[in-house]
């Protein structure tokens, strides 16, 4: 009883020694007109806030070369183009025509005429003889003689391919010439270097090239090789008493006024039609918005697809690095994402995979194919038994030159769970099961992962082009063994990565660019493009109402 005496009286006490305090507090309380003032301000501050944005965006967002196009007046038109971005346009009024084309006259023109997202297109004659058992590469620096410690300026165009094949590769400027932009005057050869398998020839139909021109956007094309002068291509060379791994088979000069675009008005009143169309289906924007806040809300945080929309492309750095310890290195012209080396560590659940595929081939070589079962194997054991089928993954049964697969790995299967480590794919193994003493050779293997965490495609191309001929033969208790382990390699942590630009990307990033193209979004996430046309009809609105 004295206790709680005592336990009241202290509570007593302590209220009556904050009676003041909270009194004190109660008398410095905002009254309802300091408060109104306040938020008077504060609305003020955003009203202030959003006239400098729409200021900026007056002073920075210039035109695009097609806003001029689209002009009824030829001749403003040319000189804005001349005057803005040094682009020379030669067309009739009457013509439905126009080409553009950089000037060199253009003042401080070296530096106007900056180019990004450069690729190369490359066509074999169709012809029997066309196709090599080589890999075939673009380089663009000035040696003559190329070696291994070369290879970053060297972009791998085909390998072992047939006649007739034609392939498109992005140029990875910021390693082939250590810079993400390059000026046009840099550009100013290619060369084809071929590393043979041995002395085999082979025959370009034709080569492309395309690029973005950075201050007007304007895609370029330069096509002066589109029916190739050379004859066929492919010569020994000997190095140090042996064949050379690399031979510069080929070099041609880029012109400057090979650079150019031509405009179709024809086609371009069909585009704006459709674009109309487009614009008349905008009524979803808010709708998006309010999707998207709900996505991030529901899933506590925003994908990579949203990361990326994102304006700022430093916060979608950062948002990728801190959310799924994913490494980005770019600009919007291009980004490479890796996962942090720091962060492979097992058991942290930092880099678990979902899916996976194989993309294998056999070696378009007459010799290459086998009467075989291939398999892929990812496990530690040295010799494999029939009570290891569930972890072998086949890749081929008995397939001849050239055959090539895609592999759709049962992940829970081989790996004994549904989410395994992206460690678990350190080293990789190819198992031969021998109809016969039977050599077989690998002309390349890709593998590709969906990142957990994040929902990013991760693709390892370390092997796409592979070392050795294998198949040997293997005695297990007097007899061939039915299972051969015949080739291990690790799989490099760093070498997992993906690649896009631009919202241009490899095959598995094209669903991005469809949906950034058919979507709206709110105007702190969208295009300047987007965005211009947004306020466009928010005034035409706002004009009618009025």
């Amino acid at each position: 009883m004295q206790l709680g005496s005592l336990v009241l009286a202290f509570f007593v006490c302590s209220s009556a020694a904050l009676s003041p305090r909270h009194a004190r507090r109660e008398a410095n309380a905002p009254t309802p007109e300091e408060l109104q003032k306040a938020a008077d301000r504060q609305s003020e501050k955003v009203q202030h806030d959003y006239n400098d944005a729409m200021d900026r965006l007056r002073l920075y967002a210039r035109p695009r070369w097609r806003d001029y196009l689209n002009e009824g007046q030829v001749d403003s038109a040319l000189g804005q183009l001349a005057n803005t971005y040094g682009m020379g346009c030669v067309g009739e009024k009457e013509s439905t025509t126009m080409t553009c084309k950089p000037r060199l006259e253009t003042p401080n023109g070296r530096h106007l005429h900056q180019i990004y997202n450069l690729t190369v297109t490359v066509e074999l004659l169709l012809m029997y003889f066309a196709g090599t058992s080589s890999t075939i590469y673009a380089y663009f620096g000035d040696k003559d003689i190329v070696h291994d410690e070369d290879l970053k300026q060297l972009t791998p165009i085909f390998s072992n391919p047939q006649m007739g094949a034609t392939e498109t590769v992005d140029i990875p400027l910021a390693q082939v010439f250590g810079t993400k932009y390059i000026q046009l005057a840099d550009l100013k050869r290619l060369k084809i270097v071929q590393s043979p398998a041995q002395n085999d020839w082979f025959k370009i139909h034709s080569i492309k090239l395309k690029a973005i021109h950075a201050s007007s956007r304007m895609p370029l094309v330069n096509n002066q090789y589109e029916f190739f002068p050379g004859g066929l291509l492919g010569s020994y060379r000997e190095e140090n008493g042996k064949q050379a791994k690399y031979n510069v088979e080929w070099s041609g000069e880029l012109n400057w006024d090979s650079w150019q675009q031509t405009f179709d008005s024809k086609r371009m009143d069909e585009d704006l039609e459709r674009q109309s169309e487009a614009d008349g289906r905008e009524r979803t924007w808010l709708e998006k918005h309010d999707k998207y806040m709900s996505d991030v809300k529901h899933t506590g945080s925003p994908r990579w697809e949203h990361l990326i929309r994102d304006a700022k492309l430093e916060k979608a750095i950062e948002e990728l690095s801190s959310k799924y310890r994913i490494d980005c290195d770019g600009t919007d012209s291009g980004m490479d994402c890796k996962p942090k080396v720091e962060s492979a560590v097992v058991g942290r659940n930092w880099h678990q995979f979902t899916n996976m595929t194989i993309d294998a081939t056999i070696q378009n070589w007459p010799t290459a194919g086998t009467d075989s079962k291939i398999y892929a194997y990812f496990g530690d054991k040295a010799f494999i038994h029939d009570g290891d089928m569930d972890q072998l993954v086949p890749l081929f049964d008995a397939p001849s030159m050239g055959k090539t697969v895609r592999v759709d790995v049962k992940v829970p299967l081989v790996f004994g769970t549904d989410k395994p480590d992206l460690l678990a794919l350190r080293t990789f193994k190819i198992v031969q099961s021998p109809a016969a003493d039977d050599d077989f050779s690998i002309g390349g293997i890709t593998f590709r992962v969906t990142h957990a965490a994040s929902g990013m495609k991760m693709v390892n191309t370390q092997y796409n082009v592979f070392p050795d001929w294998l198949g040997t033969e293997v005695m297990e208790h007097g007899k061939q063994a039915k299972y051969n382990i015949e080739w291990t390699g690790a799989l490099d942590w760093d070498q997992w990565h993906t690649k896009f630009g631009g919202g241009r990307s490899q095959e598995e990033f094209q669903r991005v660019e469809d949906a950034l193209n058919e979507a709206q979004y709110p105007w702190q996430w969208a295009p300047w493009d987007s965005m211009r046309n947004r306020m466009r009809e928010i005034s035409r609105k706002s004009k009618g109402a009025a």
